[in-house]
């Protein structure tokens, strides 16, 4: 796919990684080794990787100003191999409702990165 995508005259694909509660049902040592994949890809070029998991789940999202028994959905991004985490919004876990007033609206700045 990617060669397809340079083919097209798309020279830095962004490839976007979703998952939605299936972290959850890995030991914690496999959870690991899917982070570190996605950072070896992230290294080498553009990557989104999106999750919604329940709270502490993937360690990497920024925790909230208060713990929820709901569904939170974090970004990470790897732009330049920098990698920058997120803490987007907190949801219904079949997605009935979604809450974006936990995370930063447009503009504003990032807790933490001020």
């Amino acid at each position: 796919a990617l060669d397809a995508a340079e083919a097209n005259g798309f020279d830095d694909p962004v490839v976007v990684v979703i998952n939605s509660w299936v972290m959850t049902y890995l030991p914690t040592e496999r959870r690991a080794a899917v982070d570190a994949a996605l950072d070896l890809m992230g290294g080498a070029q553009t990557l989104v990787h999106l999750s919604a998991e329940a709270e502490g789940v993937e360690g990497w999202v920024p925790a909230g100003a208060t713990t929820t028994d709901q569904t939170v959905v974090g970004a990470s991004t790897w732009v330049d191999g920098i990698r920058t985490d997120h803490r987007l919004a907190v949801c219904h876990p079949h997605l009935a409702w979604l809450d974006w007033n936990s995370a930063p609206q447009r503009g504003e700045p990032v807790p933490g990165e001020m």
